[in-house]
């Protein structure tokens, strides 16, 4: 039995194992920003393979998802972009499945009162329904990057039509960062994908699209787990919006009054820190 987890790429298996009695409990990277007791027989398992068991993780009837991703899970796919390695105080901000023009616009204001940049991964349909709000974005030197034309769920997806609408996106967009809606890929998308992009993930998911939690607890997710580095996930959609009014003005003004900068992906790139491989 396998049990998705939004937002990752893995899955919940069950496994038939002796239950370790002494297993650590998983600290506090759902979205309840509780500590969690292990379920026996339930294990953190890599898609797709029959990996060793990695972690011991209970199964919750809600929503799941992490939000802030495990080192185990990024070391796993070590040619994906989770953070930026720096010491230095500085987030990268970045919004999914715009542009729209009732959300958007709303945004890029936010950013430009603190002279924040940060980065919109396009869903390609809304860049042709909205290029005007594409360009405003473009305008407040903003970098763009891939989110397949379609918001596709890779793992729903054949692979060829998969990559046929991340190549439609692309030329809407020019960009060589990609994104998958819901951090969804089959590996080999994945394997294919990372020889023309820089796959970017994320440390921190704030959970915005989750209707279940308040905007306080939205608003802890980032507060508590965005460091130097971090690249912190929000969305620029309908779905989003309210719980984003309440929490992006509040993440810019504690951030900056700690001394961070808001920086786009693109200038690591410029800097050599997000070359394609």
């Amino acid at each position: 039995m396998k049990i998705e987890i939004p937002g990752s790429i893995f899955s919940l298996q069950t496994v038939d194992l002796q239950p370790k009695t002494s297993a650590p409990e998983f600290q506090a990277v759902f979205k309840t920003g509780r500590k969690i007791k292990p379920l026996p027989g339930y294990f953190f398992c890599k898609k797709g393979q029959n990996a060793e068991p990695i972690e011991h993780i209970q199964k919750f009837e809600t929503l799941m998802y992490l939000v802030k991703t495990p080192q185990f899970i990024q070391k796993l796919f070590p040619n994906f972009i989770w953070r930026m390695p720096t010491e230095e105080k500085v987030l990268h901000l970045t919004f999914d499945d715009g542009p729209i023009p009732e959300v958007t616009p709303w945004v890029l204001e936010q950013l430009a009162q603190y002279r924040a940049k940060a980065t919109f991964f396009c869903v390609g349909d809304n860049v042709r329904k909205h290029p005007d709000v594409l360009d405003m974005v473009r305008q407040a030197g903003h970098a763009l990057g891939n989110h397949t034309y379609h918001h596709l769920n890779g793992w729903l997806t054949d692979n060829m039509k998969y990559f046929l609408n991340v190549r439609r996106c692309a030329q809407a967009l020019h960009s060589s960062l990609f994104r998958p809606p819901y951090g969804r890929m089959k590996p080999r998308q994945g394997e294919f994908l990372q020889r023309h992009y820089r796959i970017v993930m994320w440390d921190v998911l704030s959970g915005d699209f989750d209707p279940e939690i308040s905007a306080e607890q939205c608003l802890e997710n980032v507060l508590e787990n965005a460091r130097q580095g971090s690249i912190v996930v929000f969305h620029d959609s309908l779905k989003a919006f309210e719980k984003l009014q309440f929490v992006l003005p509040k993440v810019l003004s504690h951030f900056a009054e700690q001394g961070y900068r808001f920086a786009h992906l693109e200038e690591e790139q410029d800097r050599g820190l997000l070359a394609v491989a």
